[in-house]
């Protein structure tokens, strides 16, 4: 459990990162930050929702394995 919500971090973190790029790649009319955007505006406009979700996944993650390991 823990290994997979270090993993859903990780990608969260990636995604939030990529939209981050793209927010700032739409000024340009780069066509794939514009595409990413127009699916997503929420994520485009706010990618910090998704470090949010990220932090919360790691933390919750580290505080599994270390439950783990402290109750052995």
């Amino acid at each position: 459990m823990p290994g997979i919500m270090i993993f859903l971090a990780v990608a969260l973190g990636a995604t939030a990162a990529f939209f981050f790029d793209a927010r700032d790649q739409v000024f340009y009319g780069t066509r794939w930050a514009v595409q990413a955007c127009d699916t997503s505006p929420l994520f485009c406009h706010h990618p910090e929702y998704l470090a949010y979700g990220a932090i919360g996944c790691m933390v919750f993650g580290i505080s599994i394995a270390l439950g783990r390991a402290i109750g052995s």
